[in-house]
């Protein structure tokens, strides 16, 4: 005879068990079919809990992980910057410290120049004469040249008389020579 699920397996209906009895019985069977599937399902609820608890805390694990290397590296990459930038601003300073040496060696040998040529400037001032030792000479030569030139203005007209008188002299012993010289031609004859 088949077993419907109203039925108790262990027993037959009409067996001399009353229906109360047998509905009674049925409901404990059932109760505890329903109490141990209840069991089961909780079992099994606990366990996924579990296991649901375990994958959240093995994820959280992993994304701390994941979390703690990303911030590791970006210290780590922070750091690098950092170190790079320091360096960096050491390299630009003693670029600077050089090319503020080379600027004062510069200014200062262009000071030197300067100061040299200063010195030069004020060597030569010292050799030149005063202005009014050149007017005073100055006007001293123009009054020499002045009678110098009043002297040969007296003795261009001397010199003019005088040369009339050598022309005069030459041309007179000229005459002179001729006529003795004519005379003896007809002397002598």
């Amino acid at each position: 005879m088949p077993i419907y699920p109203h039925q108790d397996p262990t027993t037959e209906a009409g067996e001399g068990v009353s229906v109360v009895e047998h509905v009674t019985t049925l409901i404990a069977t059932l109760d505890r079919r329903f109490e141990g599937l209840h069991q089961d399902l909780k079992e099994h609820i606990e366990q996924r809990f579990t296991d649901a608890d375990r994958l959240t805390r093995q994820r959280a694990a992993d994304a701390d992980l994941r979390y703690q290397q990303r911030f590791d590296g970006q210290v780590t990459a922070t750091e690098a910057a950092l170190s790079a930038q320091r360096e960096a601003v050491n390299v630009a300073l003693a670029s600077v410290e050089k090319a503020t040496d080379k600027a004062e060696t510069a200014a200062n040998n262009r000071f030197a120049a300067v100061n040299e040529f200063r010195k030069t400037l004020t060597d030569q001032t010292a050799t030149f004469m005063p202005r009014a030792e050149i007017e005073a000479r100055h006007l001293s030569m123009m009054e020499k040249l002045d009678d110098l030139k009043a002297y040969q203005a007296m003795d261009a007209g001397k010199g003019a008389w005088l040369n009339q008188g050598w022309g005069f002299l030459v041309g007179g012993i000229g005459l002179v020579a001729t006529i003795i010289t004519i005379f003896f031609a007809l002397t002598a004859r």
